[in-house]
């Protein structure tokens, strides 16, 4: 009887270590800033495209798409980012209200082109240059297709508040056969996820220069 209990005592305190093990390991696997919200302020959608759209729609359209994204299922930063809705695209104005709202991101977006089937192309901006066939100008297609092919640049810039120079300056394009709506849904869609990516992979370079 005696000789049983101290197997069992033994026993236990060989385990003790593979208990701490189990605990130390399930601790590690828990994913960084779970209980975190990190806020992204989402300025006004600003529009310098040849046709008009309805800019504070697609700004809510942006806080959407970035809200509903969750972290992957074994992401290392599991903190919930949450976009806000700023209202204005100035970048001083939006900056202040980031501010107000406790925001440490501001994205801000800018529609530099959307045409469909047959519009020209806009002449280039400064330090733009045009390279190869333009993906709507003159489609010789369109006449039989029966189908309206729409094109779209979103140039898109996330700052951290109070920086001067952006962590990226980047653009999407689209090229569809949908509706303008359509179009600039995947955009923001693409912008979101750049968005998401860049924060929740808390790098730690420096902004751009």
């Amino acid at each position: 009887m005696y000789r049983l209990r101290a197997l069992c005592v033994i026993a236990g305190v060989a385990l003790l270590p593979v208990f701490g093990f189990a605990k130390k390991a399930e601790k590690a696997d828990t994913p960084e800033n779970s209980g975190k919200v990190i806020k992204v302020g989402v300025a006004v959608l600003k529009n310098t495209a040849p046709r008009s759209v309805p800019v504070t729609v697609e700004r809510d359209r942006l806080v959407r798409a970035i809200n509903q994204m969750k972290p992957p299922k074994h992401a290392k930063n599991a903190a919930k980012i949450q976009a806000v809705v700023l209202d204005s695209a100035s970048p001083e104005t939006a900056n202040r209200q980031a501010h107000e709202l406790g925001c440490e991101y501001i994205v801000f977006t800018d529609l530099t082109d959307l045409r469909e089937s047959g519009d020209p192309a806009g002449a280039p901006r400064p330090g733009e240059v045009h390279i190869g066939r333009d993906p709507v100008a003159n489609d010789p297609n369109v006449g039989y297709r029966h189908e309206v092919q729409r094109y779209g640049v979103m140039q898109f810039q996330l700052f951290q508040v109070d920086e001067g120079s952006p962590r990226f300056d980047t653009s999407a394009s689209a090229h569809e056969a949908t509706t303008e709506d359509g179009i600039v849904s995947m955009l923001m869609d693409r912008v979101a996820n750049r968005v998401v990516s860049e924060i929740r992979n808390d790098n730690s370079r420096p902004a751009m220069e």
